[in-house]
């Protein structure tokens, strides 16, 4: 996009065993060139990653030494650009083992187009790692263990990060107005950002542009939070190949705003999108839903997975399929953008918007493809 890029850690609200308050890393436009950029990642986050996607304790030292020589393309902590409008808002929820900055180049990517980006990290036992901080100190908090299809824990965790996107959702409109004051518990030794940055975001943020947006549990997480929240809060949410299984059916009837379903080709099974219809269905106006898929995309496609190797390598080991992670990032961009655009009608759609819309671009098709069930109890993530 046509602007630099800055971001911060953000941990607001009291400590708790669990986990208190919210964890998030906000990307945003800046005045500064990105520099020499920031790291990527930390040794505990990589562990944690191993951990969930049982890959031997022996790629521990490799991919740790690996993660460390990448660095994310912003100025870290940069002041925001001041543009003649306030930003608008996308809160952006991870997937099941995920963290706040597996999603980097998307929200990057976003950012750059105009957009405050907060990505939470959610400390309900579903990110392969987290922390809180203690005592001015980091305490770990590993992913807890559970079974995928135990509903009725797969709801909670929906519920609890859904209470995770509105508190998230607060502490940026606070910034935006400047009051109540909004304090970063994340000390400066530890990466977070002195109280004069978050300050400078006063008089920037939109409180009438926040839009949703998540991927696998997190748009599960995103499709519960617009249920379970009053109307006016959000103006749009983007589901990225959802996982519906943590979705209470009570809430497919609940959606009072636009919605657009996001799937990537190889990824969904028969009850999963049955339940995704359940939900279009429940929604009367055309104009108020879309439901596309990206063509020759798996469902690592919105993540920086792909990115971490060549594409080649990546295909090989199932971290993308055709379609080149690059461009699957970009494409969800464009069309996530589109649709935000179509609804907020502060600009008129171009025809290449349209034809995005309509699933008529040559990586896009309208609707989902599905698999059989499987013996699947409802879900894989």
């Amino acid at each position: 996009g046509p602007h630099p890029v800055g971001a911060l850690d953000l941990l607001t609200g009291p400590a708790s065993d669990n986990g208190g308050g919210v964890l998030a890393r906000l990307f945003y436009p800046a005045l500064a060139a990105p520099g020499a950029g920031h790291p990527y990642t930390e040794p505990e986050y990589v562990r944690g990653l191993l951990a969930f996607s049982n890959w031997g304790s022996w790629l521990s030292a490799f991919l740790c030494w690996g993660f460390g020589r990448l660095r994310l393309n912003c100025a870290w902590q940069a002041e925001p650009l001041r543009p003649a409008q306030p930003l608008p808002v996308i809160i952006f929820s991870h997937g099941l083992g995920a963290q706040r900055h597996i999603y980097s180049s998307l929200c990057l990517e976003l950012a750059s187009r105009g957009f405050l980006v907060a990505a939470v990290e959610h400390r309900d036992g579903s990110a392969s790692m987290s922390f809180d901080v203690v005592d001015g100190q980091r305490r770990w908090l590993p992913m807890e263990a559970g079974q995928l299809n135990d509903f009725p824990r797969r709801h909670a965790q929906a519920r609890w990060r859904a209470g995770e996107c509105l508190q998230l959702t607060e502490a940026v409109l606070a910034l935006g107005r400047g009051q109540p004051p909004v304090a970063n518990r994340l000390p400066e030794e530890l990466g977070g950002c002195p109280d004069s940055r978050l300050a400078s975001f006063r008089g920037l943020i939109d409180p009438n542009r926040v839009h949703l947006m998540g991927h696998s549990f997190g748009a599960a997480t995103a499709l519960t939070t617009l249920a379970t929240t009053p109307e006016a809060v959000y103006k749009t949410c983007s589901l990225l190949d959802i996982w519906m299984h943590p979705v209470d059916p009570e809430h497919y009837n609940n959606v009072k705003i636009p919605v657009l379903f996001l799937s990537n080709e190889i990824f969904h099974w028969e009850a999963n999108a049955q339940r995704v219809q359940a939900v279009l269905d429940a929604i009367e106006s055309e104009e108020m839903k879309a439901n596309l898929s990206i063509r020759g995309a798996n469902h690592a496609a919105q993540t920086d997975a792909g990115l971490y190797l060549s594409a080649w390598l990546s295909r090989r080991i199932g971290l993308a399929d055709s379609l080149h992670p690059r461009d699957a990032v970009l494409l969800t961009a464009r069309i996530c953008l589109a649709f935000i655009a179509r609804h907020e009608g502060r600009v008129d759609l171009t025809e290449e918007d349209r034809v995005l819309l309509r699933g008529e671009h040559p990586d896009c098709f309208p609707g989902v493809k599905f698999k059989p069930n499987g013996g699947r109890i409802g879900a894989r993530e």
